[in-house]
């Protein structure tokens, strides 16, 4: 009983670290697609994750679709009317919480 509780515990440890490096990947992979394909004009080379995107214009609605279009296509996630609040993609953060949030769902 006791082996079978740490093989367990084991387990759930194994998923926990799976899932963080899956999220860091997804995460990186966001943020490299937003400073390459929305920044590219733009001489950034690196943005923090509470950078506001919108405020500083770093992103703009033609941003928000391609950035949707890629999300869509790259993490086979769609977004519901409500998902689509600004909010959700002021900063990076926001952004990587939104893709974890739908990839859990599924």
């Amino acid at each position: 009983m006791h082996l079978s509780l740490q093989a367990t515990e084991i387990k759930n440890e194994i998923r926990i670290n799976k899932d963080r490096n899956l999220n860091m990947d997804y995460n990186e992979r966001i943020k490299n697609f937003i400073l390459r394909e929305l920044c590219a004009d733009s001489g950034l080379d690196s943005l923090a994750e509470d950078e506001k995107l919108l405020e500083k214009g770093i992103i703009d609605s033609m941003g928000i679709l391609n950035l949707l279009a890629f999300l869509e296509e790259n993490f086979d996630i769609l977004l519901s009317t409500e998902e689509l609040d600004p909010r959700n993609f002021s900063t990076l953060k926001n952004i990587y919480d939104l893709v974890a949030k739908k990839l859990n769902k599924n």
